[in-house]
């Protein structure tokens, strides 16, 4: 949800004896199963009346429930945009990743997804990074082939990068990361309009190169997606630090980062 509705719809009630709570979840397949975090936003009276039951079903990272009461009102859909555009510069950096090794290495679906699956025993763990082994691993049914190589590549978006890119610019944050995979995304919805252009123009020249090392080649990319995660995380705690004031909301930065642990990102 928009966390401007929420927000309107959280004043319409002030006055009613009833009350709004805007509720940002995020797991994924697991965090349905298992649970997801849960990003609260509302009266803290209101949370306090739901806590042990939201308690008893987020998600556990070392037994700690990943879920708080982040502020008044939109503050808890307002914090699941940001998670949800950092998670926009996330994705599109391991795909750049990816294009990287498979273009540029020639390497396989198969022989990238080892090396995903390396870097998430290591600095890189994480639930991203995790899935991207999995999915460049699966193997159609059918032909056999990688089932990465068989997907259209054509991405859709549900909104919240773009509102994320949207609320950054309006406080006049930088959120470049979140701001150029968005523009990806943007991109490869125009299908149609690639392929036509492919038609006239051609194609790039994407020719293998060779370097000295590859295991050290491997590594300065593990080296530079560590980076770019890191600023991409950056510019969305940035993002809500600046909102945090606009909307009075005192988000408590901490811990966000600590209900964000378990498997959400």
């Amino acid at each position: 949800a928009n966390f401007r509705d929420t927000m309107r719809r959280f004043d319409a009630l002030k006055d009613s004896g009833l009350t709004f709570i805007g509720m940002g979840v995020s797991g994924g397949e697991e965090g349905a199963r298992h649970g997801p975090s849960i990003m609260v936003g509302g009266t803290e009276d209101s949370y306090r009346r739901v806590e042990t039951v939201l308690t008893s079903i987020a998600a556990k990272y070392d037994n700690d429930p990943c879920v708080a009461w982040l502020g008044e009102n939109g503050a808890g859909h307002f914090v699941k945009t940001i998670h949800n555009g950092i998670e926009y510069a996330d994705m599109q950096m391991i795909a750049e990743i990816y294009g990287i090794l498979r273009d540029g290495l020639k390497m396989t679906a198969g022989e990238i997804g080892d090396v995903f699956g390396a870097w998430n025993r290591g600095r890189l763990n994480s639930y991203l990074i995790e899935i991207t082994e999995k999915v460049l691993k699966a193997a159609d049914p059918l032909t056999g082939q990688p089932i990465v190589d068989l997907i259209l590549d054509k991405a859709g978006q549900k909104g919240t990068g773009k509102w994320s890119v949207i609320e950054a610019q309006n406080m006049g944050v930088p959120a470049t990361a979140i701001e150029a995979a968005v523009a990806a995304r943007s991109i490869s919805s125009a299908k149609d309009e690639r392929e036509a252009a492919e038609k006239i123009l051609g194609l790039p020249d994407v020719g293998a190169f060779t370097v000295a090392d590859r295991a050290a080649f491997i590594r300065d990319l593990e080296n530079a997606l560590l980076a770019a995660k890191i600023g991409a995380y950056a510019q969305g705690f940035a993002v809500m630090s600046a909102a945090s004031k606009e909307f009075n909301w005192s988000l408590p930065m901490p811990t966000i980062a600590k209900i964000w642990r378990a498997g959400c990102i």
